[in-house]
């Protein structure tokens, strides 16, 4: 049955009133004196400074008991308990003469007469966070076997591109790339122009500062010169010109366009020091854009990753081959691996054994179709590469809230479950504009109702951070079987080098679910799970560690949420 309190601490007593799901509760605090009211789970707050000639020498709110004192006294109904009835009276005497109102805040009590509450309209009642009583957590609906001897892919990290944009600040890189600050990620993608140096001026800024925090960079270009292609344009799509005869081409420009790609990493080294990890050969070769944009089939890509390789290869250090990054899934697995699609690149490099002896990476963007399972004959690492909130998809936006940032970690979740992907990019790490959600960031005071910018994150900037604070390059994704419930997606991932245990879940339901999480077979290595959350509430916060006992723990997911479980030895 629900019950109401009424506590004032300086007569140390309490009204125990039963009532219905509506209740009181009077706090006396260091000079101030709230009227807390709780309806429906929360308190709001009045401030009765009325009553400050009350006041006794009393110490501040939380060096009190909160519970019933020494001396109270219990009621069944709203009858008189000696001692408190004189502090509920002083109350309400009090109260009356307040001189301003709160809006009508009429609690019902039962057995007792309506008691209308008045305090200053200057005090609107707002949230007592510090007054909220937490919900016990639900019990178990399932168990979660994480599995450290069931390894699958390695885990290269997490990034997002710079592409085309003219500055990031040092303050927004920090947030983008520190480990402890920020949400670590740990790739960065650049631009490569047609002249092979950078697409975009934050480009050098950028690549020396995520290195400075220990992140990989790599390139893309998105057009050769319109010289070497087939419409003599940048824009507009477009092949690269290997015939004489084709289009407006003077000749083969598969070699000239090579050495153009692999000038980049020294370029970049020149002028900032920062060896370049890999070059693709094209951002989205199925995609013709009224902007800068490349079309290559499956074998044509095949054949200039053949000529690109050895002049990576060549350099000090050696630059890896990063090839695909078609628009979606749907084109980078399509066929049976024979090159029978014009556009199934992963296939098509695969068919040809030195095309494939070339490639180190295949890659893919995310955009209009789910992940697909990499077939039995793929021999290689597999990156997605790009997707965002653009024009046509569900997650446009512009939004900041918590159920984009929930789309966006079942995105990850599903490209590293289903996808089995080692890296994991987002677009853009800031907007370009503030029309939609292209971007972790939005430019500073450009967001909805102005947010989204440095100073308040949208939700699914933590939601990535979820994964790329605590999932570091080197971990491996292990098993997580077992009786899972529905709407929580888990996937879970270890440290070889230690052993550290991370399971991320996300919950896409309204309700908090709770889960029995074990790991057979090291019950005496990992002592306790650090959960971090992101959710309405919370942006990527640490709440208390939960022991592990027998390898065993139980772990709460709010309603729509993200939580990343973090072991401790």
């Amino acid at each position: 049955m629900p019950s109401a309190y009424i506590q004032d601490y300086s007569f140390r007593s309490v009204l125990h009133v039963v009532v219905s799901p509506i209740s009181i509760r009077i706090r006396r605090p260091w000079a101030v004196y709230p009227l807390v009211l709780t309806l429906a789970g929360c308190d709001a707050v009045a401030d009765l400074s009325q009553f400050d000639e009350a006041r006794l020498s009393t110490p501040p709110v939380g060096e009190v008991d909160a519970g019933r004192a020494d001396g109270s006294t219990h009621a069944d109904d709203a009858g008189h308990a000696d001692g408190a009835v004189r502090a509920i009276d002083a109350a309400y005497e009090a109260a009356a003469d307040a001189t301003s109102v709160v809006d009508s805040a009429a609690v019902v009590v039962d057995a007792a007469p309506d008691v209308l509450l008045e305090a200053t309209a200057d005090a609107a009642p707002v949230v007592d966070a510090m007054a909220m009583e937490a919900a016990p957590p639900p019990p178990p609906t399932g168990t979660v076997v994480v599995d450290p001897t069931t390894v699958y892919q390695t885990i290269d990290g997490f990034g997002a591109s710079d592409v085309f944009l003219s500055s990031i600040t040092s303050q927004q890189m920090r947030l983008f790339y520190d480990p402890a600050e920020g949400i670590g990620l740990s790739i960065l993608r650049v631009g490569i122009d047609t002249d092979g140096e950078g697409l975009g001026t934050a480009l050098l800024s950028d690549i020396a500062t995520a290195a400075s925090y220990g992140a990989i960079v790599w390139g893309a270009p998105w057009s050769p010169p319109g010289t070497e292609k087939t419409n003599g344009n940048e824009d507009n799509g477009g092949y690269l010109c290997t015939a004489a005869d084709a289009g407006s081409c003077a000749g083969d420009s598969s070699d000239a366009w090579a050495s153009t790609l692999a000038s980049f990493p020294g370029w970049v080294y020149s002028q900032t020091g920062v060896s370049v990890y890999a070059i693709s050969p094209q951002n989205e070769p199925d995609w013709t854009a009224s902007y800068a944009s490349c079309l290559y089939t499956g074998q044509e890509l095949a054949n200039f990753a053949k000529v690109l390789a050895p002049k990576l290869a060549a350099l000090n250090p050696p630059v890896k081959v990063i090839a695909g990054e078609p628009a979606s899934w749907a084109n980078l697995w399509t066929g049976d691996g024979t090159c029978a699609s014009a556009n199934d690149y992963g296939a098509c490099i695969h068919a040809d054994p030195v095309a494939e002896a070339a490639v180190d990476i295949l890659a893919t963007h995310d955009y209009g179709f789910a992940p697909v399972a990499p077939p039995a004959w793929n021999i290689h690492r597999i990156w997605e590469t790009e997707v965002s909130g653009v024009s046509g998809s569900s997650q446009v936006g512009p939004s900041v809230d918590i159920g984009n940032g929930v789309a966006v970690a079942t995105w990850i979740h599903n490209a590293l479950v289903v996808g089995q992907v080692s890296a994991w990019h987002y677009w853009w790490l800031v907007s370009s504009s503030a029309t939609d959600n292209e971007g972790l960031l939005f430019p500073t005071g450009q967001g909805p109702g102005g947010l989204g910018d440095i100073n308040s994150p949208p939700k699914r900037l933590y939601a990535m951070g979820n994964y790329s604070k605590f999932v570091r390059p080197g971990f491996q994704r292990i098993a997580a079987t077992g009786t899972n419930a529905a709407g929580i997606d888990i996937s879970a991932f270890q440290n070889p080098a230690d052993s550290t245990i991370v399971v991320v879940a996300i919950n896409t339901t309204s309700a908090p679910i709770s889960l029995t999480f074990t790991t057979p077979g090291t019950a005496n290595a990992t002592t306790a799970m650090t959960p971090w959350v992101t959710s309405a509430a919370s942006n990527l916060v640490a709440g208390s560690p939960i022991p592990v006992t027998d390898g065993s723990f139980v772990g709460t997911m709010e309603g729509e949420s993200v939580t990343t479980f973090v072991g401790s030895h």
